[in-house]
């Protein structure tokens, strides 16, 4: 045992030694990056048209565990209320927080936010911190926010993603960055 504990250390030194910028950047890629106001980055024309997707197995948004700011587990299900997930450090995100809430009074229904896309082992701890400066930079206010720490890779194809009932019964889901009136329509007609 204690042979084969030293052979697979002595390969893990020689891959850190030979591809050590590699492993750097393994590192970076798998840790939160600071906060940024993205709002001018990745600048995109915003979907236009109104097309959303019925999620074919829909149960994981139907018994969705999150966490409360004070690490409450709460199970949320999307075939009763419309839930938004979102990455502080997506700029397509921001632009639609902004949006969103620069709106807020033009909609019937606000969808709950789920704050995600953060680093493995993330802490709930530094998940508020990253979601604290991304509302007070965009002047956020009464949004109601839970956190998906882990095993949200699965789960979002695309940021920000809106997870809504529709009027057929099932449940929907709009990816990307689209104009007020695409989500203006998903949120104020689902389930109606």
């Amino acid at each position: 045992m204690n042979r084969r504990y030293h052979i697979i250390a002595g390969v893990f030194l020689a891959i850190i030694l030979i591809g050590g910028p590699q492993i750097i950047q393994w590192h970076e890629e798998h840790t939160n990056p600071p906060f940024q106001n993205l709002l001018t980055s990745e600048l995109t024309t915003p979907l236009s048209t109104y097309n959303p997707q019925t999620i074919a197995d829909p149960t994981v948004f139907t018994h969705l565990t999150v966490y409360t700011a004070s690490g409450k587990p709460v199970v949320l299900n999307a075939s009763h209320t419309p839930l938004l997930f979102e990455a502080y450090w997506c700029p397509h995100c921001q632009r639609t927080l902004v949006l969103l809430n620069a709106n807020k009074s033009h909609l019937r229904h606000f969808p709950i936010m789920i704050s995600t896309g953060f680093a493995p082992n993330t802490s709930l701890q530094t998940a508020k911190h990253f979601t604290a400066e991304e509302e007070s930079a965009f002047s956020l206010h009464g949004i109601t926010v839970y956190y998906l720490l882990a095993h949200w890779r699965p789960l979002i194809k695309e940021f920000p993603m809106l997870i809504f009932p529709s009027k057929s019964g099932k449940i929907d889901q709009l990816m990307g960055e689209h104009t007020f009136p695409i989500w203006k329509k998903a949120l104020d007609n689902h389930g109606a």
